[in-house]
């Protein structure tokens, strides 16, 4: 008797709630298409050996021969040594220095210096990871190199090769924990910052926002920024520079290898989605309030005495002009030199290939962004029927990532390979976003909510005349971040497109500073003529540009909150 009222509750809330499952159905069904389907095959490919004229069901079972081969392999664990080694060292270093950036911005009395300070600190996360890896191999060129009396570039020292590495990383994206540990420390600064109120309010904030952003880094513990290392990684430093996700690389895409590599991904996956969970579960409970500050009233910063700390100021003003220096070699120097490859910008990047995929990612990103917001709102229901489950999913589909064998595959049989399809319907998906708008919601207006349904407002009204009109402005900053990521990947096209004409301009860029033949660019011969040429930072310079400028335009929108969801690298 008691089950049969248990399930006619559970059926009333169901009924209640509707609305909640009717809109999150389309968004859902492309999940299970585009991700939930390919990942069944990911379930059965490891334990295979997978012939490509037989197809998935008809190659020959193997069983645990993929994983046994895999651990046996010495190169799988360097390599394993090596990930582990590099993201605890970036998680380190980029947690440290995101501290010590917001403690230096906290000094700051003058308003409009830290918020300008601030975004400049956020621009290297903007710039392609093959772009700034071009730009810091042409600063540690040879010929730099021998003006400065080194004989050798760092960048082909396989001792040396790591730091820089992950100097790189931790400086490329230190500037979204920096703003959250700001954040923080400006909703504690209604008490006046003096003796043991430095630490409390100052110190603590920002130290509590990096222990949350490290455990976000260990639920992608095995992962590292792959655009970052295939662009930068030689022979000469293999053996310290050599990751898990450039090993997958070659072992399923240049190799063909798909049993071993499946072998590993599900071992990842595994082992990641473990560590998401928890992650999650523990910055819930400890930590959302330090991310999501907008639950409390904001305060201006006021540094100790009313005046700037001078130390804070030094330290700021430091990194601004080393970050300067990086964006001159970048977005000036090129364009003072003289061209001798006899190509253009236009040569590289394909100026209608711009146009092209801006609008293709235009459309992804706004069709993503459609996605989120239905599948994020019936998370602010916290008594709706299959919640729990409903965000295991989610969570999986994050873990699950993208690019993967099994996806490959998935595109390949359907004939997409070397289409644009593939990077497109990559780009419809940002479930961290789905997480981190219900969370702004949750934090700032589920009161809201809550009177709206005791007032007898169906969900329906909540829904249009709460949620969206509340959120709009995260909405817009979701919207140009993903839009910034999406042209800032060329990781999907490097998979699926080998067609120069098909190529975006960052994979034609990518292409040409690799040395690789692409489209009118016989790059195989004229290597030497146009490595080092300015003509190619400046295609960089063309191509980074776009992201850069929507940061700018859409700052305001881009609040700490909203970078919430780029912490999960």
């Amino acid at each position: 008797m008691e089950m049969e009222v248990q399930a006619q509750s559970i059926m009333r809330r169901i009924w209640r709630y509707k609305f909640h499952y009717i809109i999150a159905f389309p968004g859902l069904l492309l999940i299970f298409i585009f991700k939930i389907v390919p990942f069944l095959s990911a379930l059965r490919l490891p334990f295979i050996h997978y012939n490509l004229f037989r197809g998935l069901a008809d190659s020959p079972w193997t069983g645990w021969d993929n994983f046994r081969t895999l651990f046996g392999t010495p190169a799988f664990r360097a390599v394993l040594a090596n990930t582990l080694a590099l993201k605890l060292t970036y998680m380190l270093v980029c947690g440290i220095l995101a501290v010590a950036l917001a403690l230096a911005l906290g000094g700051i009395v003058s308003r409009w210096l830290r918020y300008g300070l601030a975004t400049l600190f956020l621009i290297p996360y903007f710039i392609p990871s093959a772009v700034a890896a071009y730009l810091v191999q042409h600063a540690f060129s040879a010929g730099n190199m021998a003006r400065l009396g080194i004989s050798a570039s760092p960048l082909l020292d396989k001792s040396l090769f790591p730091l820089l590495l992950v100097m790189m990383e931790a400086v490329k994206t230190c500037g979204i924990p920096a703003l959250l540990a700001l954040a923080a420390m400006e909703a504690k600064s209604a008490v006046s910052m003096t003796g043991a109120d430095l630490v409390h309010h100052r110190l603590i904030p920002a130290a509590r926002v990096a222990v949350a952003f490290v455990l976000l880094q260990l639920s992608t513990l095995l992962a590292t920024d792959f655009e970052l290392l295939h662009s930068l990684l030689n022979p000469l430093v293999m053996e310290t520079g050599d990751t898990l996700a450039t090993f997958q690389y070659r072992t399923s895409m240049l190799q063909a290898n798909y049993g071993l590599s499946s072998a590993l991904w599900l071992l990842q996956f595994a082992l990641q989605f473990m560590f998401t969970v928890a992650a999650y579960l523990l910055v819930r409970r400890f930590f959302k309030e330090d991310l999501f500050t907008g639950m409390k009233e904001k305060h201006e910063m006021v540094p100790s005495g009313g005046k700037t700390n001078i130390a804070g100021l030094f330290v700021a003003l430091l990194y601004a002009a080393f970050l300067l220096g990086a964006l001159y070699g970048l977005f000036i120097y090129p364009f003072t030199a003289t061209s001798s490859a006899g190509l253009s910008v236009w040569d590289i990047t394909g100026k209608l290939l711009m146009l092209q995929y801006g609008l293709i990612y235009w459309v992804a990103a706004s069709i993503c962004l459609l996605i989120t917001v239905t599948l994020a709102y019936p998370l602010t229901v916290k008594d709706l029927p299959g919640r729990g489950l409903y965000k295991g999913v989610l969570l999986a589909v994050m873990v699950m990532g993208t690019g993967v064998v099994h996806e490959y595959l998935f595109f390949k049989n359907a004939g997409m390979v070397n289409t644009i399809y593939p990077a497109a319907i990559s780009g419809l998906f940002s479930i961290s976003s789905i997480f981190v708008l219900k969370s702004i919601f949750n934090s700032r207006f589920s009161s809201l909510k809550n009177e709206a349904a005791a007032a007898g407002k169906g969900e329906l009204h909540s829904f249009f005349c709460l949620f969206i009109p509340k959120l709009w402005k995260p909405l817009i900053g979701l919207w140009a971040l993903h839009f910034a990521v999406l042209w800032s990947s060329s990781f999907p096209s490097l998979l699926y497109i080998n067609s120069p004409n098909l190529m975006p301009p960052l994979l034609r860029f990518k292409a040409a500073a690799m040395a690789v033949k692409t489209d009118a660019i016989a790059v195989g011969s004229a290597a030497q003529a146009l490595n080092g040429d300015p003509v190619l930072l400046q295609a960089g310079a063309v191509i980074a540009l776009l992201p850069v400028v929507l940061l700018l335009v859409f700052r305001r929108f881009l609040t700490p909150e909203v970078l919430i969801s780029q912490l999960r690298k």
